[in-house]
Order: C-alpha cells, then structure tokens, then sequence
C-alpha cells in the first residue's frame, strides 16, 4: 500500500508540496516513513507513539517544545542585535574617521 493513501491529509500536503517544487520533499518522506517504522502496528503508522497517546502528555510535550523553540528564537534575535549594534559602531567610528577635518 502506497503511503499517504489518497484521501488522508498527508496525501493532499504532499500534493500541495509537489505542486509547489520544493526540492528535497521526497527525502523528508523517506526519513518520516523510516522514523515512523518503530511505531507501526498491523501496518499502521499514523498512530501516536504511547508517550503522546494521553491529552495531558501531549500539551506537556507541545509546551516544552514551544517553549524551547521560544527560546531559541530569542537567542537568535539577541544575536541579531548585538551584530546589528556592533555594526552601527563600527560604522559611526568609520563616519568619525572619515570624517573632514575642519582646518584653521
């Protein structure tokens, strides 16, 4: 059986995607298959591995990982504005340099 069978919802994204061109897509479908393996049951891999079968273990995985996303992001918005102040320094010291010299 080809996976997704038509009708699922992946089986629409994945058009959607190959619509769109986006290369590598059918590399992220082989990882997926291959990561899904361990949790296959009678054929299935759409079920939710046990850690996330519960509502409450669920929302606690979904909070943990917002947020470390969270995080990061803002990480990475810290980083963006340390550069982007160090480059205005570095460009009002180059304007100061540069700069002509009243003489007289």
């Amino acid at each position: 059986m080809e996976w997704p069978p038509e009708g699922h919802l992946a089986y629409f994204v994945l058009e959607l995607v190959r619509e769109l061109d986006v290369s590598g897509i059918e590399d992220t479908i082989q990882t997926d298959r291959r990561e899904d393996e361990p949790y296959a049951r009678e054929g299935r891999t759409d079920e939710l591995p046990e850690e996330f079968q519960r509502r409450d273990a669920r929302l606690r995985r979904i909070r943990e990982a917002k947020a470390a996303l969270e995080k990061e992001a803002a990480e990475a918005r810290a980083a963006q504005l340390r550069e982007l102040a160090a480059n205005q320094q570095r460009l009002s010291t180059f304007r100061r340099a540069s700069a002509p010299r009243k003489t007289g």
